[in-house]
């Protein structure tokens, strides 16, 4: 449910970009309505942490913030159908940093995973040309960062929520995302009010789909404390990505220019590899 609402959202928020809506207001936005969502958490009961550990929600927020920024500029300033595979190399980067943390040792099968994943990337970046280029290069950048911002995120969820409760770590973790967002008011193009009209519809569905999506996938994790096997389910999205970027782009308004010809059936083979890469984790 997560990897698919989070394909939906991101071409909703892609068309709110056509009203050249700045990243920062975006983000803003969306961190906001992801720190409401998680709100209703605290009438769980639970106990929670003592206040020396104050600095885990804040790591867990800063985290959430850093990949969202990242992975809202791949999704609006470069190319949805990049952007989502790109972003299933997730599912690499939190087996190897619960490695570096862990110590759990690293089973052949992620070296196979990181090989298929490699080339799924370049795949993804055959037939771009000209502007499609530089989006390209946008969206795999961006998207990159966001997925090892991301992991380390959810490496922290998976390790604290046990000591901390449902309940506690992840409502204050995104309330202290929303609150470090606040300095982004400084970097708006303009102010929230100027968002045209005909965008604020397209804004507020695509950041409530990431915000549900967060919600979807951090429990998950939250709740099995099996963030590489969460990541394996999630990591669809980028199939997702292609598919409804492909059959629903259009429709919403949002054509996708490296979808055409052969370079959607290479784009598709590069999202199939990613999913055989991050299976492979699951089944060995």
């Amino acid at each position: 449910m997560a990897a698919f609402l989070f394909a939906l959202g991101a071409l909703l928020l892609k068309r709110a970009a056509h009203w050249q809506i700045d990243t920062w207001r975006t983000s803003f936005v969306s961190n906001l309505s992801t720190a409401i969502v998680f709100l209703p958490l605290l009438f769980v009961p639970g106990t929670g942490q003592g206040t020396g550990l104050w600095w885990q929600p804040v790591v867990v927020g800063a985290l959430f913030v850093l990949g969202q920024v990242s992975a809202i500029i791949a999704l609006t300033k470069g190319e949805v159908s990049v952007a989502a595979p790109v972003l299933g190399l997730k599912i690499v980067m939190v087996a190897l940093f619960a490695w570096l943390i862990t110590g759990r040792p690293l089973p052949p099968s992620l070296w196979i995973a990181a090989a298929l994943a490699t080339v799924g990337v370049m795949l993804l970046n055959v037939g771009a040309k000209g502007q499609n280029k530089g989006s390209v290069q946008i969206s795999v950048v961006a998207a990159l960062f966001s997925a090892m911002s991301f992991s380390l995120f959810d490496v922290c969820v998976q390790i604290w929520t046990p000591a901390w409760g449902l309940n506690r770590l992840l409502p204050l973790s995104f309330v202290a995302g929303a609150t470090l967002s606040l300095p982004f008011i400084f970097l708006f193009k303009d102010r929230l009010r100027a968002i045209p009209t005909a965008a604020r519809s397209w804004l507020a569905g695509g950041c409530l789909l990431i915000a549900l999506q967060s919600l979807a996938i951090v429990m998950g994790v939250a709740l099995s404390g099996q963030a590489a096997v969460a990541n394996v389910f999630y990591s669809t999205r980028g199939l997702w990505g292609v598919i409804l970027a492909w059959g629903i782009g259009p429709l919403l308004g949002v054509p996708d220019g490296g979808l055409q010809g052969r370079i959607l059936w290479f784009r598709l083979g590069g999202a199939t590899l990613l999913m055989l890469a991050v299976t492979l984790l699951i089944l060995a």
